[in-house]
């Protein structure tokens, strides 16, 4: 597993970029046998989160009270 993180410019998103970074970044962790992502997201990211569920298998740690971040899982294969 590894950890990952981007930031795509406001006026750049809903372009494909994001998606486009994250299948780039997918293809080079399976050439490094690296089994997927890990990270945190702010909890009203829809967007990212509906992207990181589009390329593989999601396992999100839901935030305690409080908290404003989810940390997930993503595999890019089934275990």
């Amino acid at each position: 597993m590894a950890e990952f993180s981007f930031i795509v410019e406001k006026e750049w998103r809903g372009h494909g970029i994001g998606s486009f970074l994250l299948k780039h970044l997918i293809l080079i962790a399976k050439e490094n046998a690296i089994k997927g992502f890990y990270g945190s997201i702010h909890i009203q990211n829809k967007s990212t989160l509906y992207l990181i569920q589009r390329v593989g298998y999601i396992k999100v740690t839901p935030s305690e009270a409080g908290e404003k971040e989810l940390f997930f899982e993503l595999f890019f294969e089934k275990e």
